[in-house]
């Protein structure tokens, strides 16, 4: 198999992020320049983000551990925005995810099963046994 660097796939999937980064941005400043506060701003980008997440997932009929996580992540902030009504804590809300995520890491350093080991497995099983590797 080969692997694929440079052509339509990856084309895509370049457009794809643009267009996922683009779509919270213009959510966010779209908001701000119609009169929201931050708070209520970020609220509205966080649910287009969730929305884009989930049309994603349902459009190309697949699951994606990273992108559901990221929505988890979506969701946390929204509620706790929604609750506490403060920009501050929100802003707080956002950094939970990463501080699991880097729990995650940690915990795999120190069980020896290292996070990119256990991703690569789980793509090479997808694959059906073939994983593109760097020469």
């Amino acid at each position: 198999m080969k692997c694929a660097t440079t052509g339509p796939a990856t084309i895509h999937g370049v457009t794809a992020a643009l267009v996922s980064a683009a779509l919270g941005l213009v959510a966010y400043y779209g908001s701000r320049a119609l009169g929201a506060s931050p708070l209520d701003a970020l609220l509205v980008s966080t649910v287009i983000s969730a929305v884009r997440v989930a049309y994603s997932a349902l459009k190309d009929l697949r699951f994606d551990p990273i992108a559901w996580f990221l929505m988890a992540a979506d969701g946390i902030t929204l509620a706790v925005g929604v609750f506490t009504q403060s920009p501050i804590t929100t802003m707080f809300g956002q950094q939970f995810p990463g501080v699991v995520f880097l729990a995650f890491v940690i915990g795999g350093l120190a069980l020896g099963r290292p996070v990119h080991r256990v991703a690569g497995e789980l793509a090479q099983a997808r694959l059906g046994g073939t994983a593109c590797r760097r020469r």
